[in-house]
């Protein structure tokens, strides 16, 4: 897609004073045979070319709407001579579309409200005339133009011209034709004009505006901006350019007018060879050119101070063997009534030919012309170039000469023609110029190209169609401006420029972004709508940025802007996917949680904060499950013992390259556990199935007993005797962190595991409980218990009653 800025023409006061008008003050310094301003370019695609059959010629070329429509005479399709090619790069590239299955000799022209291409040639002894609407991709089938009639021999040199008015008459066409015919046996031509108010779907008032005697040939037409029709052509019983004017849209046409002011003389009339065997003598140039007779004209109907101004160039003879051919000028301020003196284009090239000569209008009222030229060849005047000149004062006054062509180009062989079934002395007959904006597109026919064959192995030149650009001498560049600009990583920024351009040449737009130093390795920014004054942007990394607007399609070349683009970063963002949970302390907890970040480009690193005092977060890298863009995701994850209870904010954070962080918690609650207790029965006997310890009073009775903890919690241990105060006997403080108290919570995972001896002698025979228990610093607590049975130590025997009594009492 394209941005077009196309402005408004400021309107001066119209130049009338045809006396300076008639003035030609033309200054035409030939310049050194170096290159031109623009790179060439080839048209047509040679690759469909078969054999020898490879001829492209006879050029003509249309703008519209940031497309350039190329018609050729195509030898190369199998099918037609119709030739077609466009641009939408203005010339930087072109597709070759093939033929159109006509018969050649095409003229193309725009209509810019319906953005239609018109494409006019010859087909079956008539002019046929066929549309594009989608930008000169295809055209449909074409229509004929012209009337039939049986005693027509040829239907030859067709032009064809749009009206651009914009008023009643917008979309009119008008076509001029030769045709040549052959009444009663004698061979002669008269000039044809017809018109379409339909966009060419039918055509009408077709007419003869030279008759027959006068031999006319090779007709240019256009449209002024009054909506005035004029037409020349060179009238070949005279030699003379002759001008003809409608005033009510081609219906009727005014009085005969000569453009020459001198006498003329068909070029290549010094140099007649025959060109069959049947003797056709034809007019040529140096290398069998055969030469015709035309003119071509553009009419200014910009808007400026020379709207109006009607322009003429052609070719003729100068007496003399060599130069064959010599280019004319010449223009009219007066609607074509008056015209200035005839002056010679491209003088001071020696005796050599300049031939073929077209003529265009750029919109901000620039001139140029160009030609055939063979200045670089004096010796042999024989390789050709292309030359153009500009006027910039409505035809008053030329600059210095352009050499288009990069190279200059031989000729084939013509006579006989190596191209099979093509005329003899045939090399193309005519080449285009359009003016557009502020500059002037070329197409002509080159043979720099070689082909070798087995019918040539030592090569020939191949006639090719190439293309060129150039800017007039008014050109204006365009001006293009920047804004800065600032927005999020990962998020489109919306960037704007303008582009302008006074003359009016269509902008390409281009947007291209570069990441200044500092910016990561690896950093990427995305545009869309690139071609746009409006696009956005978006980066996978934070960072300072050169933002570029380039206009291209100006014929002085790019021109571009930048300013400064401002990306910050955004922190990653984190979800636990783990939920609030409740364990027992000595128990494990996995806390997981995802995370994003539109700056794909960045690198990360992660935490999770157990919560547990006077203790670092533990570093944990991230994992990037999925790479941007349009972001990466990921997870981080990690599993924890909690040696204590209470209640902990686990927190899992994620943090890019640039400082960024983002997290997320949850909630983890430990609950205390209680001690175990365990006394050691190593050594009791079974009494009424309960394990006792049996000993004699006095007797020490060593005893064993353990605590167990999953929390690392302080223990305070005791024990009992169950025979009298105090009570407990025993306390054993176990701390897990000596020598302070446990903190809550504990600092760290230790989980309890105390082993407790003691020894106790009981002096009193009797049954006691000994209890063992642990308390831990939360609170919990467990005990545990054993019987001791201690036997007494006298030696009187007491019966059984007397110990019933003695415990039941009675």
């Amino acid at each position: 897609m394209s941005t077009h800025t196309r402005p408004t023409i400021r309107l001066h006061k119209r130049w009338t004073t045809l006396g300076l008008a008639l003035s030609l003050i033309v200054v035409q310094l030939a310049l050194a045979a170096g290159a031109g301003a623009g790179v060439d370019v080839q048209v047509n695609n040679s690759g469909t070319d078969t054999g020898d059959s490879t001829t492209q010629s006879e050029t003509s070329l249309a703008y519209g709407n940031g497309v350039l429509c190329a018609g050729f005479n195509d030898f190369g399709p199998p099918a037609g001579l119709a030739g077609l090619a466009n641009s939408t790069d203005l010339g930087a590239n072109w597709t070759d579309q093939g033929g159109l299955n006509e018969s050649g000799d095409p003229v193309i022209v725009h209509h810019q409200a319906s953005d239609t291409f018109y494409y006019a040639n010859l087909g079956n002894s008539q002019i046929r005339v066929a549309a594009s609407t989608d930008g000169c991709q295809n055209f449909g089938a074409a229509v004929n133009a012209s009337t039939f009639f049986a005693t027509t021999t040829l239907a030859d040199k067709p032009w064809i011209a749009v009206d651009n008015t914009g008023g009643a008459t917008d979309g009119n066409l008008y076509v001029c034709w030769t045709r040549f015919y052959n009444p009663g046996g004698g061979g002669t031509s008269e000039l044809r004009i017809v018109r379409s108010t339909d966009g060419g779907a039918n055509w009408v008032n077709e007419q003869v505006v030279a008759a027959a005697g006068t031999a006319p040939f090779g007709c240019s037409i256009s449209v002024a901006s009054d909506a005035s029709v004029s037409v020349t052509w060179a009238d070949r019983s005279t030699n003379n350019i002759l001008f003809l004017r409608s005033t009510d849209a081609g219906q009727n046409y005014g009085s005969l007018a000569t453009v020459n002011s001198a006498g003329l003389r068909h070029p290549g009339v010094d140099r007649i060879i025959n060109c069959n065997p049947s003797g056709n003598n034809r007019r040529s140039l140096n290398g069998n050119i055969r030469m015709l007779h035309q003119v071509w004209m553009a009419t200014d109907s910009t808007g400026g101070p020379n709207d109006g101004n009607i322009y003429a160039v052609w070719a003729s003879d100068p007496v003399g063997a060599t130069d064959n051919s010599d280019v004319f000028f010449s223009v009219s301020a007066d609607n074509g009534a008056n015209w200035s003196a005839m002056t010679q284009m491209g003088a001071g090239g020696g005796a050599t030919d300049q031939f073929e000569p077209h003529v265009a209008v750029a919109d901000n009222g620039d001139v140029g012309v160009a030609w055939y030229d063979r200045r670089n060849d004096v010796a042999n005047n024989m390789n050709i170039d292309v030359y153009t000149a500009f006027s910039s004062d409505g035809g008053g006054s030329f600059g210095g000469l352009v050499r288009v062509t990069d190279v200059s180009f031989g000729v084939p062989v013509l006579n006989p023609n190596f191209n099979p079934g093509t005329a003899n002395c045939y090399m193309g007959e005519y080449m285009a110029i359009a003016g557009q904006g502020g500059g002037f597109y070329y197409v002509w026919g080159d043979n720099r190209n070689t082909v070798t064959n087995v019918n040539w192995p030592l090569g020939r030149p191949d006639p090719d169609v190439f293309f060129d650009v150039f800017p007039g001498p008014s050109n204006v560049a365009p001006v293009v401006a920047v804004n800065n600009a600032a927005g999020d990583e990962g998020s489109p920024i919306l960037l704007s420029g303008t582009a302008t351009d006074a003359d009016g040449d269509w902008l390409n737009l281009l947007w291209t972004v570069v990441p200044l130093a500092g910016v990561d390795a690896g950093a990427t920014c995305t545009l869309t709508g690139d071609t746009t004054l409006s696009p956005t942007v978006t980066c996978s990394d934070d960072g300072t940025y050169t933002i570029t607007l380039t206009a291209t399609g100006d014929p002085s070349g790019p021109v571009a802007a930048s300013d400064t683009l401002t990306v910050a970063n955004v922190a990653p963002t984190v979800t636990a996917t783990t939920a609030d949970a409740t364990v027992d302390e000595g128990d494990s907890y996995t806390m997981g949680a995802d995370f994003s970040d539109p700056g794909w480009n960045d690198t990360y690193t992660g935490s999770i904060d157990w919560s547990f005092p006077a203790e670092l977060p533990e570093l944990i890298a991230p994992v990037v499950t999925t790479p941007g863009p349009p972001v990466d995701q990921g997870t981080i994850g990690g599993t924890r013992q909690y040696g204590d209870n209470g209640v902990f904010t686990v927190t899992a954070q994620v943090t890019d390259d640039d400082g960024g962080s983002g997290s997320d918690f949850v909630t983890v609650t430990v609950n205390n556990v209680a001690p175990t207790t365990d006394i050691d029965e190593t050594g009791t006997i079974l009494i009424n199935g309960v394990p006792t310890f049996l000993t004699n009073a006095g007797d020490p009775l060593d005893l064993s007993a353990q605590s167990t903890d999953p929390g690392s919690d302080d223990l305070t241990i005791t024990w009992d005797w169950d025979d009298g105060p105090p009570a407990p006997d025993v306390t054993v403080v176990s701390l897990v962190n000596p020598p302070g108290t446990d903190p809550l919570p504990s600092p760290d995972v230790d989980p309890r595991d105390v082993t407790d001896d003691q020894t106790h002698a009981f002096e009193d025979a009797c049954r006691y409980d000994i209890v063992f228990a642990s308390v831990d610093d939360d609170g919990g607590a467990s005990s545990d218990s054993v019987v001791v049975i201690i036997v007494g130590n006298e030696d009187e025997i007491r019966s059984a009653g007397y110990w019933t009594h003695q415990y039941r009492g009675n």
